[in-house]
């Protein structure tokens, strides 16, 4: 009797093992897509000066909530066209030589995945001689 107890556990091993070893692996494949933000620009506040004062500080800046801001750029949206941005690939520059009028500035803002946001800014420029000179705020 205990040999049959002995063969039959044999065979029971045999089968476990010939059993676990024909189970195939179930494979899951998942995609991962990753979602890649842009950055945020923030041009600055509007300004407003009277002539004969003719320029101005931009002010911008720029963050990236999943990377890094790689490169600034300042341009004339509208209003009048005479000016002169000092750099207009730095966050922070200054605009010279401004005649009366209203005049926007655009700020775009590139982040090291080539995702770009802008932000705009509007500078009045009045002369005191005017009796309207401020009339903009």
């Amino acid at each position: 009797m205990k040999l049959i107890s002995k063969l039959g556990a044999i065979i029971l091993l045999v089968l476990v093992l010939v059993h676990s070893s024909c189970k195939k692996e179930k494979t899951v494949t998942t995609s991962s897509q990753v979602i890649k933000l842009p950055p945020i620009a923030d041009a600055g506040s509007d300004q407003t000066i009277l002539l004969p004062v003719d320029s101005v500080a931009l002010v911008g800046q720029g963050i990236d909530p999943d990377g890094s801001v790689v490169s600034y750029s300042w341009k004339h949206a509208s209003g009048p066209l005479a000016f002169t941005i000092a750099n207009a690939n730095n966050a922070v520059t200054k605009v010279n030589n401004l005649v009366e009028g209203a005049y926007v500035f655009e700020l775009t803002v590139r982040d090291n995945d080539g995702l770009t946001a802008w932000d705009n800014v509007i500078i009045f420029v009045g002369d005191p001689l005017d009796s309207c000179a401020g009339c903009w705020d």
